[in-house]
């Protein structure tokens, strides 16, 4: 065999060695791709994403819904600085996030708000799947494929960014075992950032922290008590730090210390079902409130004249498809103009106001609170938010708010 000749068989050889290390590479790499579409997680997301193409093929992306607008309210303040002339309605959690949009891309949101709800997803599979395999798949796959999950990602409101938040912080608490064990600074750290954000998103998560620190206190150990002591006080600081230091902005701003000057309004919505016991000495709020509460069954019957009050056209129409107990809850919106026209208080004002006669309501009748209460966390999973596809009846509602 000459050398030419010797070349090209080695060459051959080389060609036939490269070929089959590719096919067995490729086989590799396909059997991996087929394990892997094939997990169950997997299968999940895959499941979960084609709902959401539909979706985005029937549904303008992304959907605008009335919260929305305070949210890009808050969000043009934190872009251009003037936090210190901000009227205090919302946290700056969720406004903070929409900072990536710049003011108009919002699908940047979506997307992220997409992701989130993966990993949220992925939150929930890991920590049920340490006890039930099988159950971690089923209510995994039963929440990323609910269709009310899947809209709240596609619109500009929170509570994507809020669930995921929230099971950031179970899982992580959850994977440090932090009630039952002593944990490092640094998980500790990681906790309070997450619970904090969980606050900044929704004011009312700021109970997480100290409910999380009484369990946390049967746990310290005897001859641990000053270094256990002060890893639950680095727990406790970061969010109380936010709390107060938003409420003092408020303060500033509006000469109320409270984390959202909707406090009176929200409040105010929980009781609904007995706001008729205020005393007198709130009479013309509670008359006015008292008679748009009376009015949801007219609303739900279609029994309401409309003829001079277009926002109640408007919340008839967008309020359709849901039932008696969502009506009701937002009768405060309803008697909004109302109530400032009669009383000729400011929006912080009508709120705080709003805000002292609800507490002393909770106060005086803890029962009704909590059946209220229970009602409005059935009727948040009841309800149909639906996009708003009539523009009309769009601008009609947010007349109103």
């Amino acid at each position: 065999m000459n050398y030419t000749q010797e070349k090209y068989h080695n060459l051959k050889h080389l060609t036939h060695k490269i070929s089959l290390i590719l096919s067995i590479s490729n086989t590799k790499i396909m059997l991996s791709l087929k394990k892997y579409i094939t997990s169950p997680f997997s299968l999940i997301i895959i499941i979960g994403l084609l709902l959401r193409a539909i979706i985005i093929y029937t549904y303008t992306i992304p959907i605008f819904t009335p919260d929305s607008y305070s949210y890009k309210e808050l969000a043009s303040y934190i872009i251009n600085g003037k936090l210190l002339s901000y009227p205090g309605w919302r946290t700056p959690g969720y406004p903070m996030l929409l900072f990536i949009t710049l003011g108009k891309y919002y699908i940047i949101e979506v997307i992220l708000q997409i992701i989130l709800s993966i990993v949220s997803t992925f939150f929930i599979y890991d920590i049920l799947r340490r006890y039930s395999l099988k159950l971690a798949f089923v209510i995994s796959l039963f929440f990323f494929t609910l269709m009310k999950v899947a809209f709240y990602e596609f619109s500009i409101i929170t509570e994507s960014t809020t669930l995921f938040t929230l099971l950031l912080s179970v899982w992580l608490i959850e994977k440090a075992d932090i009630i039952n064990k002593s944990v490092s600074y640094k998980k500790i750290i990681i906790i309070s950032l997450a619970l904090t954000f969980c606050f900044l998103i929704r004011p009312m998560f700021i109970y997480i922290a100290p409910i999380l620190v009484f369990f946390m206190i049967f746990n310290i150990k005897r001859g641990h008590y000053r270094n256990d002591l002060s890893k639950i006080l680095v727990l406790l600081t970061l969010p109380f730090s936010a709390y107060f230091g938003w409420s003092t902005l408020n303060y500033h701003n509006n000469d109320w210390f409270t984390v959202t000057v909707y406090a009176g309004v929200n409040l105010s919505q929980t009781t609904v079902g007995f706001f008729s016991k205020a005393p007198d000495k709130y009479q013309v709020i509670r008359e006015i409130y008292q008679k748009h509460i009376d009015n949801s069954k007219k609303i739900l019957d279609g029994n309401l004249d409309f003829t001079d009050k277009p926002y109640y056209q408007a919340f008839k129409n967008l309020a359709e498809n849901n039932d008696f107990e969502t009506i009701e809850g937002n009768s405060i919106w309803r008697a909004y103009s109302e109530l400032k026209d009669n009383t000729k208080m400011s929006d912080i004002q009508l709120s705080h106001k709003l805000y002292n006669i609800s507490k002393e309501l909770i106060i005086n009748n803890p029962k009704e609170y909590l059946i209220q209460v229970a009602e409005s966390w059935m009727m948040f999973w009841k309800n149909k938010d639906l996009p708003i596809k009539d523009e009309q009846s769009k601008n009609l509602y947010l007349s109103y708010i």
